[in-house]
């Protein structure tokens, strides 16, 4: 009741038991204004270089200049970075998350309340215990695949699977799959799409109900995620929650190569971009028929198991560099 906006960051960890180390596979923040709900998602380039640390972190006085070593140094080693220096951190639990955190805050200007730490399995596991996920596909995306050296897409099972266009309903291996597939594609589109999944998985999970199964969930979950909010919170969080499903205004602030170069990036523009970004936009007029009439446009439906549809460019559908309601880009 007493905090104005909640910030916390979603660590997509791709740690695993045939892994070696962690990177942070996708990171993105999500702010909200606890009186209204109002939310906006940041994802942050992994292949981000030259990050600050925050004074009082110990890396700060090895990389005083950010961490800066060319493309060999992006944001998603800041984890292992850390991790490799125990001696630096002494009675933190975790230095690697820690860092990560603190660099998070220093890039976005803001102060991170709260983390959640989540690897391959936990996702897909969260995915499966709400029953799935809703998502209007806007680019086909292929699963079990990889990309070969030409560019050409190889299916890792020998078998093509795709995820079709249109309105579709997801369970835990295909949401990881739409939230984790580069190829054909490339790492600011995966973003999109991982915004997408996230802003679906909010407006769609019962926070209540998932209280009431805490026990169940927590079984499947206990080894593959990892929470920094202290349990006596939870009731408020299924508040919150509920007041940002009621509130209907998730928007997405698209940090892509259009806006930033990751290879030098502004870091004081990416600061400014937020700050602006956290004021809500007032509400839009509501369309009228003759509008909607007037603007309407073909929905896309689900493909099912008819012919494929029409593989999209990989940049479709476009950001804009201006924070956006969620569900004009998904």
């Amino acid at each position: 009741a007493d905090v104005p906006r909640v910030n916390t960051l979603l660590i997509g960890s791709d740690a695993g038991k045939d892994r070696w180390g962690t990177r942070t596979d996708s990171l993105m923040v999500v702010s909200t204004d606890t009186e209204t709900g109002d939310t906006l998602l940041i994802g942050i380039p992994r292949n981000l270089e030259r990050v600050p640390f925050p004074d009082d972190n110990p890396l700060s006085a090895l990389y005083p200049n950010g961490y800066d070593c060319g493309d060999e140094c992006l944001m998603n080693g800041i984890w292992t970075l850390a991790e490799g220096r125990p001696d630096l951190f002494p009675g933190v639990e975790s230095p690697g998350r820690q860092s990560t955190v603190d660099v998070v805050g220093e890039i976005t200007g803001l102060e991170i309340d709260h983390s959640v730490v989540i690897n391959l399995k936990g996702f897909r596991s969260l995915v499966d215990a709400m029953g799935g996920v809703d998502v209007n596909v806007q680019q086909r995306v292929c699963v079990e695949c990889s990309s070969r050296p030409d560019g050409s897409i190889r299916w890792t099972t020998g078998k093509e699977e795709w995820i079709e266009l249109g309105p579709q309903h997801l369970d835990g291996r295909l949401a990881l799959w739409y939230s984790r597939s580069r190829a054909g594609s490339d790492d600011f589109s995966r973003m999109r799409r991982q915004r997408c999944v996230a802003g679906a998985l909010i407006e769609q999970s019962d926070p209540a109900s998932m209280l009431a199964n805490y026990p169940a969930l927590a079984r499947v979950v206990k080894d593959n995620i990892s929470i920094d909010i202290p349990p006596d919170d939870l009731t408020a969080w299924v508040d919150l929650v509920t007041r940002v499903q009621a509130g209907d205004s998730i928007r997405s602030l698209p940090l892509t190569s259009s806006v930033i170069r990751p290879g030098r990036p502004d870091f004081a523009k990416i600061r400014s971009l937020v700050e602006t970004s956290l004021k809500a936009p007032a509400p839009s007029p509501t369309p009228t028929a003759s509008d909607a009439a007037g603007g309407a446009s073909a929905t896309p439906s689900p493909s099912g198991s008819g012919s494929p549809s029409p593989t999209p460019s990989p940049s479709a559908p476009a950001d804009d560099s201006d924070a956006a309601l969620l569900s004009a880009t998904c």
